[in-house]
């Protein structure tokens, strides 16, 4: 800028008033005596009179005798003058006063001639005894006639003129009042604001408009009270819980195209319950930490096929995707590889590490640290293929535990979340990946813990026992049990058995079974495979199954067989049975049996018995016999069953699958118990907007009005009110998220969340039980657009407030009702009201607006008659605003600037300040900015384009390595040193006045302020640092552009100011000050040592 007006600064209101009005009335007629009778001797001396003896005299010469012509000069003579003079007059009084030695006035004088008193004293001390002489010389008459006769016009002409000058006075209040018909401004009472909290067993409570609050004590001991402004109901509504939740995006560029994307989802809590520091609703520049957390989104399904007691499980995913989401997806893909060819890489870049698996165990959520994810597309269906395995020593999935898992579940639950730390953050396409299927798979191995039961009873598989008992004959069987599979729709179960002392011999059975006549061979014993369905056994397969196994190569038996039960969900699942009732017999489904059906003589106990007895008859007729193989008894010493089961969950049915449940971890949700509705589902129930705050509330239903209070503070960033989108709101009716309509606010005095105030909501219908969630929470959220992010400023919302304004009084010793309350002054009502538990004042109101002054009409008046409303230069807009606003402060006008970069012709840009409590930054609501723009905006030429913003603050940091003498406690000293440092910068923050425009700083002379410490032996380093926000451009790009300038000591002379004129340097919260050593001090500052994001340093 090189208009140097642009520099200097601003008068303030009062200093405008100061130079329009003058301090008193100037009188037009001199009244006072002494002065008139002073003016009339020193023209009477040009006036000679003639005496007897011929010669001509004047008329003081005349009077010179005289005691009251006398008395007049000792008054008027000042006592400053020369004391060789001042002693020469009281000698000459002293002579001229001999003819009258009765007089007071002549003793004095005489003693004084006596005395050694300085000259100046002896006529002090007769001039305070002026009263008391004149009223001797008045009551002696002994002035001369003519005399007399000019000292009684002199008091005459006084008295009339002391009439007469009044009125002169109250010409110009007569001509403003009377001619012009100005009127002061009325006092503007001051407003705040109370929460009101009503015990909880109490019914709703109204508390009429008109209701005194008790805010103090008047003089005559009488409730000094601030009245509520509106009609406010007290219901049971509790608002739980405020977040905000933004959603930071990045931009990439694929083959010149821009694509933009989120990246992170974080969420931060606002204040519900007390006054708090304030702080920014979205901070786009937010780190996970303190008070940003990152927000989980995705999937949860709770099911009986994560019920995964031991075993080595692989859990196989399918979630079939909508054809309109196969089409987003592939085009998704296209425009992100850029390439059709390069489709097929960029789903595994895009899959890569896209989700966090989680499963709920007996400690808690459990990551799942390894799985596959890809993209299948078939003929008639594409889907997401997600697999995972758990392996034998990987803890027992379990149910959900409010206190471990944050929510309770009867099944054991699997979360598909967003990976923070994915190489492409998925959130942009999956919160628009919409599923119609999934398909849960099981395949199991290494299952030990078995039910088992034969003819003999149940056996114990811990140790080795006989499948079909000890005679092994045909139809013997063995049933086996594992509740977990059952519990699942199974399409196959297998058991493999590790059999004991089977014949180790070349052609096994049938070299063992040789001498029994009949052809038994390694595949002559089969099963039969049956299942339990209503309490009878029904086939799998009309065909049997090979109980061995034998080498490919060889005859030899194998010592492991697997027998199959193909099942394809035949198998009814069984329901409703505890661990401790399930055993066979008790259940009508739930176990597998295999029947020894072939061959006929089983294994050959009786078959053996025969052919013994026939070796006897043989031996006893001496014929020759052949030794026979005892009958083999198979004998299992180790089984394990495996299975695999299916469970396919369509939407479109209606109907989960058994007790499987799919829920949404959403952004915008807290306990994330929202049941999947509806014919599809989203992968990450998710908005697609940038910025939200979440309200939870709880005892809503039947209500249809939301009332609340948001305390926001003005922003510091510049933004152009054109580019201010409207936020939308939405409620939560149990199965999604409906948006209200511009109708459904009836009221929003916040401006879309730019200033303090109150919003309404009325809904569409009462809230009913089926809007809220399992914890009996009702949601709302307001969506924020990108370009609003930025400007929302916080103390916090609340429930239950009423708006109060103070009452005004002019009685002296009364509160006036324009002041500032303090925070927590007002706690009751002057009334009790029954039901009422607490009333909290929780933070000081901003003051109200005293009756304007007559020299504040005057100013107003004077501007009229200086630019009729129609203001042309800088100081003419200044006076204009401060006229028109009362409640500004301080006005800077910028001539042909336009502050938002937008290069515009004829904005005449207006920086204001209003004064605000509690040392908090002069800056004006938003609201008030658009008053102003608009009300200004109807007195200028058309082609003039009036932007008002309040100043825009960089913080200056000192950064120095200094060494202390020794004995300096360090902590109190370097904090004292802070606050001189904050004083040096910013002057106007210690004296309470207001900021400086074009106020400058150097390095030198922080430097001087340094070694003018005794407690500083020497300063080693020291440089300045200049946090300098981004020129905004249609409010878009926020603050997200910032620079740090550093200021050395190789430019110490240099003046620092601000980056524009409009800019005010204040001091940061903490100055960068080392007590370290020269060489462990670091000379080149990085920004490493402040949080702020996309910052460059720049050298000077």
């Amino acid at each position: 800028m090189k208009n140097k007006l642009y520099y200097i600064d601003s008068p303030g209101r009062e200093a405008y008033i100061d130079k329009a009005c003058a301090p008193e009335p100037v009188e037009v007629l001199d009244s006072d005596y002494s002065r008139l009778f002073a003016s009339l001797m020193e023209q009477a001396e040009t006036v000679l009179f003639p005496l007897t003896n011929g010669e001509t005299a004047t008329f003081p010469e005349l009077m010179r005798y005289q005691a009251l012509f006398i008395l007049e000069q000792i008054k008027a003579e000042p006592s400053t003058g020369d004391p060789e003079e001042i002693a020469r007059k009281l000698y000459d009084w002293y002579k001229c006063l001999r003819h009258n030695p009765d007089l007071k006035l002549y003793q004095v004088l005489a003693h004084l001639q006596k005395s050694h008193q300085p000259p100046a004293e002896s006529l002090s001390i007769l001039q305070s005894g002026y009263a008391e002489f004149r009223y001797e010389i008045e009551q002696a008459g002994i002035t001369d006639p003519a005399l007399a006769t000019l000292d009684l016009f002199i008091r005459h002409y006084s008295q009339v003129v002391s009439r007469f000058n009044p009125i002169w006075k109250r010409l110009s209040e007569f001509y403003v009042w009377n001619i012009l018909h100005k009127r002061p401004y009325s006092a503007i009472p001051d407003q705040t604001w109370v929460v009101v909290n009503k015990r909880e067993e109490a019914d709703d409570i109204m508390i009429p408009e008109q209701t005194p609050f008790v805010a103090g004590k008047n003089d005559d001991g009488t409730d000094f009270c601030y009245y509520s402004t509106e009609e406010v109901a007290v219901t049971r509504l509790k608002l739980e819980s405020v977040s905000s939740i933004l959603f930071k995006q990045e931009e990439m560029y694929v083959d010149n195209k821009k694509l933009r994307f989120v990246n992170t989802i974080l969420k931060k809590s606002i204040h519900t319950d007390a006054y708090q520091e304030p702080e920014t609703l979205f901070d786009l520049h937010a780190k996970r930490g303190e008070k940003h957390f990152f927000v989980t989104s995705g999937l949860r399904i709770e099911s009986p096929m994560f019920q995964l007691q031991e075993g080595y499980r692989t859990v196989s995913l399918h979630l079939y995707l909508t054809p309109d989401s196969v089409q987003f997806f592939r085009r998704y893909a296209t425009d992100f590889s850029g390439d059709i060819e390069r489709e097929r890489n960029i789903y595994y870049r895009l899959l890569n590490k896209a989700f966090y698996l989680e499963i709920s165990t007996e400690e808690g959520w459990r990551n799942i640290p390894s799985y596959e994810v890809k993209y299948v597309s078939e003929e008639l269906e594409d889907y997401l293929a997600l697999s995972f395995v758990l392996d034998y020593d990987f803890p027992v999935p379990q149910p959900c535990v409010e206190q471990r898992h944050g929510v309770d579940s009867c099944m054991p639950a699997l979360n598909i979340l967003i990976n923070r730390d994915a190489p492409i953050f998925p959130y942009s396409w999956a919160s628009k990946l919409y599923f119609s299927r999934l398909c849960i798979q099981n395949d199991v191995k290494g299952i030990t813990s078995l039910e088992v039961y034969n003819e003999n009873g149940q056996q114990n598989t811990h140790s080795s026992f006989f499948p079909f008992g000890v005679q092994a004959e045909r139809s013997s069987w063995m049933i086996a049990g594992y509740k977990e599979a059952f519990c699942k729709p199974l399409t196959e179960v297998a058991i493999t058995c590790k059999w004991q002392q089977l014949p180790d011999i070349d052609g096994g059975f049938e070299s063992y079974y040789a001498d029994y006549g009949k052809r038994i061979t390694n595949e002559s014993f089969r099963v039969r495979t049956e299942y339990l369905k209503n309490k009878n056994w029904t086939p799998t397969s009309s065909e049997n199954t090979p109980l061995f196994a034998t080498s490919s190569r060889q005859r030899y038996l194998l010592p492991e067989s697997r027998i199959s039960w193909p099942l394809n969900k035949n198998m009814p699942v069984l329901t409703g049975v505890a661990a401790d009732n399930y055993r066979y017999g008790s259940v009508n489904t739930g176990f597998i049996r295999m029947v020894l059906d072939e061959p006929d003589c089983g294994f050959g106990a009786t078959l053996y018995q025969n052919l013994f007895v026939n070796n006897l008859i043989k031996r006893g007729n001496k014929e020759e016999i052949t030794l026979l193989q005892q009958p083999f008894v198979p004998t299992i010493d180790n089984m394990e069953m495996q299975y695999q089961a299916e469970e396919s969950i369509t939407l479109s049915s209606r109907e989960m699958a058994g007790n499987t449940r799919i829920y949404h971890i959403s952004p915008i949700a807290t306990k994330n118990n929202r049941p999947i509705k509806g014919d599809s589902f989203v992968l990450v129930d998710g908005p697609q907007e940038e910025g939200f705050l979440q309200f939870a509330f709880s005892q809503a239903t039947g209500y249809d009005t939301i009332r609340i209070f948001a305390e926001l503070i003005p922003s510091k960033e510049e933004f152009d009110k054109q580019s201010l989108s409207s936020i939308c709101w939405f409620f939560h009716d149990g199965s999604q998220w409906v948006p209200l309509n511009e109708e459904a606010v009836v009221r929003d005095s916040t401006g879309n969340f730019l200033n303090s105030g109150i919003i309404e909501l009325r809904l569409p219908t009462r809230i009913q039980s089926s809007y809220l969630d399992e914890e009996g929470l009702f949601w709302l959220y307001a969506a924020f657009p990108k370009n609003h992010l930025n400007y929302p400023t916080i103390y916090g919302i609340f429930l239950h407030v009423i708006p109060l304004r103070a009452e005004l009084n002019n009685l002296p010793g009364n509160p006036s009702g324009t002041e500032s309350l303090p925070a927590g002054t007002i706690q009751n009502t002057q009334r009790a009201i029954p039901g009422i538990n607490s009333i909290m004042q929780l933070r000081s109101s901003l003051g109200g607006t005293e009756k304007e002054s007559l020299n504040g009409m005057l100013f107003r008046s004077s501007n009229q008659a200086l630019f009729r409303k129609k203001p042309a230069t800088a100081e003419d807009y200044e006076r204009f605003a401060l006229e028109l606003f009362p409640f500004l402060s301080k006005v800077k006008c910028f001539p042909a600037c336009d502050t938002k970069n937008n290069d515009r012709k004829g904005v005449v840009t207006l920086v204001v300040m209003q004064e605000q409590p509690d040392g908090r930054l002069p800056l004006c609501p938003y609201n008030q900015l658009f008053d102003i723009e608009d009300k200004l905006q109807q007195y200028v030429n058309p082609f003039v384009i009036i932007d008002v913003i309040n100043p825009v603050f960089e913080e200056v940091i000192v950064r120095s390595n200094i060494t202390l003498r020794p004995g300096t406690y360090q902590s109190p000293f370097l904090k004292r040193l802070r606050g001189m440092l904050n004083s040096y910068i910013a002057p106007w923050l210690e004296s309470g006045t207001l900021p400086v425009f074009g106020h400058t700083i150097t390095v030198n002379e922080v430097r001087e302020l340094l070694e003018d410490q005794p407690e500083i032996e020497t300063v080693h380093q020291l440089s300045l640092i200049v946090v300098m926000n981004s020129i905004i451009t249609n409010g878009l790009e926020g603050s997200e552009n910032r620079k740090i300038l550093e200021f050395t000591e190789e430019k110490g002379d240099v003046p620092i100011r601000a980056s524009h004129p409009w800019y005010i340097q204040v001091p940061s919260k903490e100055h960068l000050l080392f007590t370290c050593s020269p060489e462990d001090y670091t000379k080149e500052f990085g920004t490493g040592e402040l949080e702020i994001d996309n910052t460059f340093i720049i050298k000077t």
